[in-house]
């Protein structure tokens, strides 16, 4: 656990919390937003019919810039956009052949 059992002083205790506060919340939240600027990405390389420069894609899904994307495209897929957004496309198209247009039963 983070919080030290010796702290006596409110100042330590309050630094303990937001060093907890910080790892807990304000990482995971970043992480969360990280994962759906890249799931934004894919949507729109997808859903666009014509042809989008990696530059418009970065600003649409969120990321600062063409770098941005291209860092976070490496760490979540290991590979460079271009790799990564031919091989989304074919594996969205291979998830519409399960979609049957049934509502799910209650």
């Amino acid at each position: 656990m983070l919080l030290r059992k010796s702290s006596t002083h409110a100042l330590d205790w309050r630094n303990d919390l937001a060093c907890w506060v910080h790892l807990n919340v304000v990482l995971q939240l970043h992480g969360l937003r990280a994962d759906l600027r890249f799931q934004r990405l894919l949507n729109f390389a997808s859903g666009s019919g014509d042809q989008q420069s990696f530059a418009d894609l970065a600003v649409l899904a969120g990321f600062a810039d063409q770098a941005h994307m291209t860092r976070e495209a490496r760490r979540f897929a290991n590979c460079t956009p271009t790799v990564l957004l031919r091989s989304a496309e074919c594996t969205l198209r291979m998830s519409d052949l399960f979609n049957t247009g049934d509502p799910i039963p209650r």
